[in-house]
């Protein structure tokens, strides 16, 4: 049994030859997606100024008579409002963002894991083996005698 467990696992070696594409793959995609979250919070700024303009110029509306005060008050509590949920949601991106991940470092480690899974799995205790186990089999792994 070992024997066979011991050639299943050597399958997840990946291709040397792969290994950089893998690599590549992998940073390219969490760039891309950390661009997305960027661009995001460019969008969500320039809305927020926009916002505080229309603020501000209802406010000299205001002051030279231009609107009465109750149509400044809607406008000022209709900004406020969207200011509010804007940088709400800025907040929410940042703290995206804010968790940075070496990810380059982070794929080099998963690779030379998978490279080393047999001996990882051979030398591990019992609980770094039900780890590996559990990994390549998420659903329950019965053991039948064969």
């Amino acid at each position: 049994m070992c024997k066979y467990f011991m050639k299943y696992l050597a399958a997840f070696t990946p291709n040397s030859a792969m290994v950089q594409l893998y690599k590549d793959v992998v940073c390219d995609t969490y760039n891309d997606t950390t661009g997305i979250f960027q661009n995001d919070k460019r969008r969500l700024v320039k809305e927020i100024t926009e916002q505080n303009s229309r603020l501000a110029k209802s406010r000299e509306l205001l002051l030279v008579d231009a609107i009465d005060a109750k149509e400044y008050k809607n406008i000022k509590v209709e900004s406020e409002k969207k200011i509010t949920l804007l940088e709400a949601k800025l907040s929410e991106i940042g703290e995206q963002i804010s968790y940075e991940l070496d990810v380059k470092s982070l794929v080099e480690k998963a690779l030379e894991n998978l490279k080393n899974l047999s001996l990882l799995y051979r030398e591990g205790d019992i609980e770094a083996k039900q780890f590996i186990i559990g990994s390549i089999f998420p659903e329950k792994f019965v053991f039948n005698g064969e």
